[in-house]
């Protein structure tokens, strides 16, 4: 029987196929998953080496922290029984069968040494996928198929590899590594190992996914468009490369800022990085879908906001709606 107290963590880089797998999950009756609420990594904000804060919200808390016994210690704990208290009110507002919680947020990677600080017995998945699969899709989805802006923007894979890496030689036995490729071409059997690690059992049925709907935010570009792991989609990325030897470079670019040691723990060394496009034709054109170009307008507008003059207007109307509804200004 599954530990209900703990929620579950998928830890992947993002567009490594989480929202996948989260469905999968979530389609056992004993999971219900919990699709990108981001409360682990928007509380490791509040730490103060963090350089996420304010700077002098940043000193303020280190002074207070500094003043405590065991300051940090005491923030880890207080951490704790925040999100105890949030994961078991969803725990008591799911389904009478629930046995486990399931936080699938990509953003945990980039603060997994604190998330294993906060929850050190909770069961981690990490969701390995090929770099350039990955590098791939964010440019795809989210920059008209640009690598070089996407990379500008987010270096994704520095981000994640690094520290999932890490997680992964440690060799935990609350670590489950799972990778995309394997996932998606024999699911049954990579399910199953899933729900014996999370001391499930075993549910042949929710490979079809597609039946146990599941609300909040996601990757809906492929996910909903199909009722089981789609074995198309694995290669897809791998005709681009081979049409565009320039992304390869690109790829590598990104790469070189990663040790070697984590990359061979990734599954991906570097003289074995293009092994798989033998044999594989090219594609000229790129994919495209009305997400993708929905996104990139966001991005577009989201770009140096505080600098546009429509950045300030919204700022004017944000401080105007506080004054309306009482709240605090931010300035």
């Amino acid at each position: 029987m599954a530990n209900s107290s703990v929620p579950a963590f998928i830890l992947s880089a993002p567009r490594s196929g989480s929202t996948l797998l989260l469905r999968l999950l979530h389609a056992h009756p004993e999971v219900q998953g919990l699709s990108e609420p981001h409360l682990v990594s928007a509380l490791a904000r509040l730490q103060p080496d963090a350089g996420q804060l304010p700077l002098r919200h940043q000193r303020g808390l280190h002074h207070f922290l500094s003043t405590l016994p065991q300051g940090r210690r005491a923030q880890v704990q207080a951490t704790r029984a925040y999100l105890d208290v949030l994961y078991g009110t969803a725990m008591q507002t799911a389904p009478a069968s629930t046995q486990r919680l399931v936080d699938k947020t990509p953003a945990n990677a980039r603060v997994v040494d604190f998330l294993r600080a906060v929850y050190p017995e909770a069961p981690l998945i990490i969701l390995r996928r090929h770099p350039a699969a990955i590098a791939w899709s964010h440019a795809e989805t989210f920059f008209s198929g640009d690598m070089e802006r996407a990379h500008q923007e987010r270096p994704i894979l520095r981000e994640t590899i690094p520290p999932l890496s890490s997680v992964i030689r440690q060799a935990s036995e609350s670590v489950c590594v799972v990778d995309y490729e394997q996932l998606v071409l024999e699911p049954s059997r990579q399910m199953e190992r899933i729900w014996s690690f999370l001391g499930l059992p075993n549910c042949p049925e929710a490979i079809q996914y597609g039946h146990v709907p599941l609300d909040g935010p996601g990757d809906p570009t492929e996910v909903e468009r199909h009722q089981q792991p789609n074995p198309d989609l694995v290669g897809r990325w791998k005709t681009m490369f081979q049409a565009h030897p320039d992304r390869r470079r690109a790829v590598e670019k990104q790469l070189s800022h990663i040790s070697p040691a984590d990359l061979n723990t990734w599954g991906t060394p570097l003289d074995q990085l293009w092994t798989g496009l033998i044999g594989v034709s090219p594609e000229s054109q790129t994919r495209s879908s009305v997400y993708a170009h929905a996104r990139g307008g966001l991005n577009w507008i989201r770009k140096d906001i505080h600098q546009r003059p429509h950045g300030r207007v919204l700022h004017k109307v944000r401080d105007f709606c506080d004054l309306l509804l009482g709240r605090p200004s931010e300035s």
